[in-house]
């Protein structure tokens, strides 16, 4: 009895331990799991607050598809208008504000502001000429000059006169094959926000040369005043999805050709015509004025 006893004691303590392994083991295997549950929450968190700040961030970058209504004209302006403030009324597709002939340069008069800057250019190229006429030959330096001093002062005030007017030409004849403003180049993306989403070098707005040619120079009814339809300002559709890429590719010329700037709903599109993989063009069927 006593031997039965004791045998029967030891088996009941090996019995013990190995339930005491399987808990330890059990133990272990659930701290496990709740590690990895831990981390797979932890992961699912940052993705998700990964995904909320980037969905922030499109809708940021997202352009605005029409202006703020204007308090003043009380009107709600179209898009790329501004309300100037010295001429205290809203100016659609807004250049600037010129001091030189008192008023704003805009859609109805931009075309005759360079036309005012070409004949500008012609005009200060033949006062050189009668500047240069002026000019007389003299025996040494100093008498020269105090021969020549007023001719001398003439050509530097029309040659200072000339580089403006020039560069004041060549950037808005920039400005008028690219369909873009003064305004627009200034500012940029970061501070207006219908040209959100893109970048300094993209040309949103641009139509084709013939076509941003055209809209200059108001080749539509309505805009030139020869005619009985009553002028309304361009209806600009929002930017959407440019070209991308475009400055590292050797047919970046074809950008002042095709209409790849804005949406147009040409087939095929420009990544096709250049063989370029990384160029991508917004497809849409509605189209500029």
């Amino acid at each position: 009895m006593v031997q039965t006893s004791m045998e029967s004691d030891t088996l009941l303590g090996v019995d013990d331990d190995e339930l005491d392994l399987r808990g330890t083991s059990k133990a272990r295997e659930i701290d496990y799991r709740k590690s990895k549950i831990a981390a797979m929450e932890a992961a699912l968190e940052l993705n998700n607050n990964a995904t909320s700040e980037n969905a922030d961030a499109s809708v940021e970058l997202s352009p605005a598809p029409t202006m703020d209504f204007c308090t003043v004209c009380q009107l709600q302006p179209p898009l790329r208008a501004y309300h100037c403030g010295f001429c205290n009324r809203c100016v659609a597709t807004f250049d600037h504000h010129c001091f030189f002939i008192g008023s704003c340069v805009g859609e109805r008069n931009h075309c005759r502001f360079w036309w005012f800057l070409a004949l500008t250019t012609v005009e200060v190229y033949a006062c050189l000429g009668v500047v240069h006429s002026g000019f007389h030959a003299a025996t040494s330096v100093q008498a020269w000059i105090q021969l020549n001093s007023i001719a001398l002062v003439a050509a530097l005030f029309f040659y200072t006169f000339a580089a403006m007017a020039y560069s004041l030409c060549g950037f808005h004849t920039f400005i008028m094959l690219t369909n873009s403003t003064t305004r627009e180049l200034g500012k940029g993306p970061d501070k207006l926000p219908y040209l959100r989403g893109t970048r300094e070098c993209d040309l949103p707005f641009s139509n084709g040369l013939v076509r941003n040619v055209g809209g200059f120079c108001c080749f539509r009814a309505g805009c030139r005043g020869m005619n009985r339809h009553e002028w309304t300002p361009t209806d600009w559709k929002p930017v959407g999805q440019v070209v991308h890429f475009a400055w590292d590719n050797s047919h970046i010329w074809l950008m002042y050709l095709f209409p790849i700037g804005k949406s147009t709903g040409m087939q095929p599109t420009f990544a096709t015509i250049c063989g370029r993989t990384n160029i991508t063009v917004a497809v849409d069927d509605n189209k500029m004025n």
